[in-house]
């Protein structure tokens, strides 16, 4: 699939991007995080050219980048991307959307990763209170909010 998209559409087309995107998604469920980590750069560099640093499919890039580094216990790297995804999805989507909210919980994770629990809470709390605005307290993700 990488090739035949490569081949029809060009290597900078955004739909080549998510095809490496979804190569590095493999790699990572997979625990291969060096290959997933060169994918999602890849896509993360075609995405920047294609679609521009404001897109919210370079932000989830960016997202799928910092968990990678969160999972390798690299959470400076973690960081840095996550609050990179958030800066766009604020302006892209808005505060109350239920990725901005994703990208709020993953930032938390990190911190509660980190021993950072004041910060950790600080993220948990605008989490839950954007899912419960934006989806209902009766959403699973509001209940995932309030389990973490």
């Amino acid at each position: 699939c990488e090739r035949i998209r490569a081949t029809a559409l060009g290597e900078l087309h955004p739909d080549y991007a998510t095809t490496l995107n979804n190569i590095g998604g493999v790699y990572n469920n997979i625990g291969g995080y060096v290959k997933a980590l060169e994918y999602y750069h890849r896509c993360e560099h075609i995405e920047a050219t294609a679609l521009g640093e404001s897109h919210p499919s370079y932000a989830t890039t960016l997202n799928n980048i910092a968990g990678v580094y969160s999972r390798q216990g690299e959470y400076v790297k973690a960081l840095e991307y996550y609050h990179r995804c958030e800066r766009i999805r604020a302006t892209a989507l808005g505060e109350l959307h239920p990725d901005y909210a994703t990208t709020l919980n993953n930032i938390a994770t990190v911190f509660l990763d980190k021993g950072e629990y004041v910060k950790a809470m600080e993220y948990f709390h605008k989490c839950e209170r954007i899912r419960a605005t934006a989806l209902g307290e009766l959403h699973p993700d509001y209940a995932t909010t309030l389990n973490n």
